[in-house]
Formats: C-alpha cells, structure tokens, sequence
C-alpha cells in the first residue's frame, strides 16, 4: 500500500492511499485530469506524485522493533496484519 501527496498544475495537492506499485500510480494519475472541486467542479491536471509510504517492502513488524528478543532470540515478525500476540511473550519473556 503507498501513502502519496498528488501535485496538481494550480498549485494544490491531495493525499491518498493507493494499493499498488509506485509504476502504477504514476501511469494511474500523471498527465491525467482530476475534479478535486469539494463545492464545484475544479478540474486539475496531475503533473507529479510523491510517494511518502511505501508499505509493500517487507519490514519488521513495529512491535518487535523495542522487544528485547528481537535478533536475540527471535527474527521478528513481518507480518503488518493485526498481530494476536508474541510467542516469547506467552511463553513469559518480554
């Protein structure tokens, strides 16, 4: 999922969430015409994006990042979906 910041040509920019590659949403919104009119039509063309959250690169997930097993005793997980708990919690360490 990519966390990115659209430029339009008047100036103005909007933020979304795309769930795709940073190729995609480049050929999804530059060169294209969008309406981000909230009270009338306001139709701007996309010159650039920026991506400021690429989720879709593995990393460790954040609860592991402070526990004191993470490369000790434990790879971490990588798993970004709600997390049901640790195994070396359970089993009493922290």
């Amino acid at each position: 999922m990519l966390t990115l910041k659209i430029n339009y040509e008047n100036g103005d920019h909007s933020y979304t969430r795309m769930n795709a590659t940073p190729e995609e949403a480049r050929s999804y919104y530059i060169g294209k015409i969008f309406n981000i009119g909230i009270v009338s039509d306001n139709l701007q063309k996309c010159t650039s994006i920026e991506i400021l959250e690429d989720d879709s690169k593995p990393g460790v997930d954040d609860m592991c990042k402070n526990c004191s097993c993470f490369r000790n005793d434990c790879a971490g997980s990588y798993s970004k979906n709600l997390y049901s708990g640790c195994i070396w919690k359970n089993k009493g360490r922290k």
